[in-house]
């Protein structure tokens, strides 16, 4: 098995968003009460950096 690691792209960021959503609902890492509206719910889009 080998791992790949690359920038990510906008294609990425539903998961990302979905991942770090379920963070800060379901655990205590963040600093954040409410986790980001997923795209296409009416919020901008999270952008990579």
């Amino acid at each position: 098995m080998s791992i790949v690691i690359r920038d990510c792209t906008d294609a990425d960021m539903a998961r990302i968003t979905e991942i770090y959503g379920r963070s800060v609902r379901e655990e205590t890492a963040s600093f954040e009460f409410e986790p980001p509206e997923r795209p296409g719910d009416g919020a901008p889009p999270l952008r990579p950096v």
